[in-house]
C-alpha cells in the first residue's frame, strides 16, 4: 500500500514538475459504428460523418515506434489537437476509408476524438501508407494527402494520455 502510494505521489509530481495535463479516457457514452467488412474493398466507411463536432477535440498521437515514419511536419512532437470548428468539419469529410482486403500489421498510433472528458472515438492509426486500423481490421484512407495535411494542421499539445485497453 506504501509503495503504490509512492507510485501515485510520483507520478503526480512528475505531471506537475513537466506540466503535462492528464487525459483519461472514457469509454465512449454512445460508440461510434466500427463494424465494418474489411474484405469489401468497394464500400466507403465515413465513422465521424454524422459525428455532432460541437464543443469536440481531436488527437493524433503519435508513438515512439511510428515518429520516423511519419511525415516532417509531425515529428515535432508526439500529441497533436485541435478544437478548431473548420478543421473539425473537414475532418468529418476527409476521414474516409475502405477495407483492404485483410487484417493489417500492429499500430501503435492513436486517433482520439473526445466531447469533454466523454471519448467518441478511437481507433489506431498508421499516417506513413495510410491505413487505418479498427479492432484488428484495416482500411485504406481515401483522402490521405488531405486527411496528412489536416493533422500537420493541428496544433502541438503537452497532454498526457494514458490509454485504457
Amino acid at each position: 500500500m506504501k509503495k503504490t502510494f509512492c507510485v501515485f505521489l510520483g507520478i503526480i509530481a512528475m505531471i506537475c514538475l513537466f506540466s503535462y495535463r492528464v487525459v483519461l479516457l472514457s469509454f465512449p457514452s454512445q460508440p461510434l459504428k466500427n463494424d465494418f467488412d474489411i474484405f469489401d474493398t468497394t464500400t466507403i466507411y465515413s465513422p465521424l460523418q454524422d459525428v455532432d463536432m460541437q464543443g469536440c477535440t481531436a488527437y493524433l498521437f503519435i508513438s515512439q515506434s511510428d515518429l520516423n515514419e511519419v511525415p516532417d511536419e509531425l515529428r515535432n512532437s508526439q500529441c497533436w489537437k485541435t478544437n478548431d470548428p473548420t478543421k473539425l468539419e473537414t475532418l468529418k469529410h476527409v476521414f474516409k476509408f475502405t477495407g483492404t482486403g485483410g487484417e493489417l500489421g500492429t499500430c501503435d498510433s492513436r486517433f482520439i476524438l473526445k466531447r469533454g472528458l466523454t471519448t467518441i472515438y478511437d481507433t489506431r492509426i498508421v499516417l506513413t501508407n495510410g491505413y487505418f486500423v479498427v479492432k484488428g481490421g484495416g482500411a485504406l484512407s481515401k483522402y490521405l494527402d488531405e486527411t496528412i495535411t489536416l493533422f500537420e494542421s493541428f496544433e502541438h499539445s503537452n497532454e498526457l494520455f494514458i490509454f485504457d485497453l
